[in-house]
């Protein structure tokens, strides 16, 4: 099981929460996977294969959350790109 497939197994047992504050804004687990879901089809729909590299060229917040599980959930590569350096996380 992938760590995505762990996350929605534990909104499935715990049920609903706050699960990020940023700024004066708050999210919860439910909002954040449904849009994971969503941003993850639409990466589908442009393409996006398992296995794949996708550059995540973000300022950390939610928008950095959601693109980065949405890429999990495809099975991709997300490549995060900060300051000119690349860190690479693998499912």
């Amino acid at each position: 099981m992938n760590v995505m497939g762990w996350a929605d197994q534990q909104l499935e047992k715990y049920g609903e929460f706050e699960a990020l504050i940023y700024q004066d804004q708050s999210y919860t687990n439910r909002t954040l996977h449904e849009s994971s879901c969503r941003l993850a089809g639409g990466l589908l729909g442009l393409g996006i294969q398992p296995g794949q590299c996708v550059a995540l060229w973000l300022s950390n917040g939610p928008d950095l959350v959601l693109a980065f599980t949405a890429v999990l959930r495809v099975g991709a590569v997300a490549v995060i790109v900060r300051d000119g350096q690349c860190l690479l996380i693998r499912r």
